[in-house]
């Protein structure tokens, strides 16, 4: 089993003498994912509310469900294929990091190799991830952290199918996805002292805290490669 502690300790030595580069890369990503400036890419219900008591029209009525079927499916366009590459780039540049060789490049690694092999990928990654939800939100969780390195599995990997990079994703967690749920919280006070400092850093502290938590995933991707038995090659 993983030593948490390891792991940060791991993050925290390549944050010395990188986190400039690290800083940037997670500051471009946050611009363009609407993290940093909290851009809602759902349309809020109050902007295209409308008062039924009040207006009792069936063309206000199949006007306000047309324009919330477009808002939710511009959002899953925009996820699918701009917000979830950008994070995919995100987690390379971090796995990269684990041999200190990590790009600002390194972002734009999912657009521009197979790009729309990795849409795909994502796409049934992150639709297997909802139904599981909608059926109940614990089966949800579980799936999340059962394919949480289907990204570093791409930047390793681009050409492996769906299915296999979901498998892969799988066997690579087994065992392991309750401690790295405790890995997750154990950032707790952390986000909570980001949180406390956004208003005076403008968003920025999150983005620090960011660098922190990705190299740290990024580093117990590499620590299943190194220390799972019978793991296959990557």
């Amino acid at each position: 089993m993983f030593v948490r502690s390891e792991l940060k300790q791991q993050a925290k030595d390549l944050m010395k003498d990188h986190f400039p580069q690290m800083f940037l890369v997670c500051l471009i990503a946050g611009l363009f994912t609407g993290e940093l400036i909290n851009v809602d890419f759902n349309f809020d219900s109050q902007m295209i509310q409308v008062n039924f008591a009040q207006y009792h029209s069936f063309t206000l009525t199949v006007l306000s469900i047309g324009l919330l079927i477009l808002a939710f499916a511009a959002s899953i366009a925009v996820s699918a294929f701009l917000i979830k590459p950008l994070y995919n780039g995100l987690r390379r540049y971090f796995r990269n990091m684990t041999s200190k060789s990590g790009r600002v490049e390194d972002l734009l690694g999912a657009f521009s190799n197979n790009y729309m092999h990795n849409v795909k990928v994502l796409f049934i990654r992150d639709l297997t991830i909802a139904i599981y939800t909608l059926l109940l939100i614990i089966p949800g969780i579980i799936k999340t952290y059962e394919y949480a390195f289907v990204d570093y599995i791409l930047k390793d990997q681009p050409d492996i199918t769906p299915d296999e990079a979901l498998a892969l994703s799988s066997r690579m967690t087994d065992g392991l996805k309750w401690e790295m749920f405790v890995l997750d919280w154990s950032f707790i006070l952390w986000m909570l002292l980001a949180a406390a400092l956004s208003v005076f850093t403008l968003g920025l502290s999150g983005i620090a805290l960011n660098v922190y938590t990705n190299q740290t995933h990024a580093q117990l991707y590499q620590w299943v490669l190194d220390h799972k038995e019978n793991q296959e090659t990557i």
